[in-house]
């Protein structure tokens, strides 16, 4: 009995093991392969002056090579230092981990380029009221631009290619400046609110790798509102209780058109022109018919009535089939008779003849025929703008 029990416990003692070793074997997988992984390599992109790339996961840092030197960040992104002389960068960055389980990244492919901030530039302007133009002048000491924005008022914005700007060197300041030139750009008045207005500009380039200029100084001017109620009243364009007189209106041969009204009063924040910071209003244009000139041929006094005969019509128009458009359809004549004291305004009517005779009764202001040393002659119609004086002396 004592031998069966000693053999009980080493059957037991051996058939233990075996069956735990057994279920190890069944409840147990193949070793994980343990060699690191590598990680990615970053994808660089150029925004502004800052390099960035994406975040590579399990990245404890970065490696930036920049021209040689070696920087390492934790960020994805590296500023460039860039100024108003351009120059040559070689740019590549790899990931780094801090972690066994991990390699380096391999570097990103290498990215060279040339970078600059183009040039400030210092802005006057030249305004042209007879052309109703503002021009923009301002100097520059490169052509990396590509184009330039006009800032209007801070709220409007143009942007000009380099193609419409007219760009000049001067050679003397050449000598001074390197690459020195001049450049100016011309924008029509209407352009421009009525009141104050500013002006500034900025260098822009199509290369990413070129930084906009900073805003240049700005220039301020003041534009005059247009004239309101603008009419014809006897004889006379007027707006409120002015009249306007421009020998324009009598120069010009058709007379049946559209004259440009312009406001070129001088204004309580610009006193002159002079300083070119005032620009005259947009013109208003009105549709107006004004009366030719008549001539006076000759004059004959006959006691104290003055006889005057008329040249109604141009000599060059005599013979036109219709007269009426030329402008010398007047139905009263406004005669200004001229002593050596005082002077007289008389108003005759007209049937705007060929030739035509009309008297001017010089007894209803007393005056003696011989006193008479000036006559001013004008025709006149309602609706339309009366005829340029003309002027005849009898002595």
């Amino acid at each position: 009995m004592k031998n069966f029990k000693i053999f009980l416990i080493i059957l037991v003692m051996v058939f233990i093991p075996i069956c735990l070793t057994a279920c190890k074997d069944n409840n147990t997988t193949q070793p994980l392969d343990t060699k690191p992984a590598r990680l990615d390599s970053p994808e660089l992109l150029w925004v502004d002056s800052t390099i960035k790339w994406n975040c590579i996961e399990n990245a404890s840092k970065y490696e930036i090579v920049i021209n040689d030197k070696v920087i390492y960040t934790y960020n994805n992104y590296i500023d460039i230092e860039v100024n108003t002389q351009i120059k040559n960068y070689k740019v590549k960055v790899k990931s780094i981990s801090e972690n066994n389980n991990y390699l380096n990244s391999d570097f990103s492919q290498e990215l060279e380029f040339n970078t600059i901030k183009l040039y400030k530039p210092q802005i006057y302007i030249l305004i042209n009221n007879e052309s109703h133009t503002v021009t923009v002048n301002w100097t520059t000491n490169n052509r990396l631009a590509d184009s330039y924005k006009f800032i209007i008022n801070d709220n409007e914005e143009k942007i000009v290619s380099v193609d419409e700007i007219f760009i000049t060197e001067d050679e003397h300041m050449k000598n001074l400046i390197e690459n020195y030139i001049e450049c100016s750009y011309t924008l029509q008045g209407e352009l421009f609110d009525v009141g104050n207005n500013t002006i500034k500009i900025q260098a822009q380039s199509d290369n990413k790798y070129y930084l906009s200029s900073e805003v240049s100084n700005s220039y301020a001017f003041y534009k005059n509102p247009q004239y309101t109620n603008i009419r014809v009243e006897n004889g006379l364009l007027k707006y409120g209780e002015n009249s306007i007189y421009n020998t324009e209106i009598w120069d010009a041969i058709t007379p049946d058109y559209d004259f440009p009204v312009i406001n070129k009063e001088n204004t309580p924040n610009y006193t002159s022109i002079s300083d070119n910071r005032l620009l005259w209003s947009d013109p208003v244009y009105v549709n107006i018919y004004k009366i030719h000139s008549p001539k006076i041929v000759e004059h004959n006094i006959n006691q104290n009535k003055l006889e005057l005969t008329i040249q109604g019509y141009d000599p060059q128009y005599v013979g036109n089939e219709n007269k009426s458009i030329l402008g010398y359809d007047y139905n009263k004549l406004k005669v200004i008779v001229y002593t050596s004291a005082f002077s007289f305004t008389y108003y005759v009517d007209s049937k705007c003849l060929d030739i035509e005779k009309i008297i001017v009764d010089l007894s209803t202001n007393n005056i003696s025929p011989s006193n008479v040393r000036k006559i001013e002659l004008v025709a006149m119609k309602e609706n339309y703008i009366s005829s340029k004086i003309v002027e005849y002396r009898l002595k």
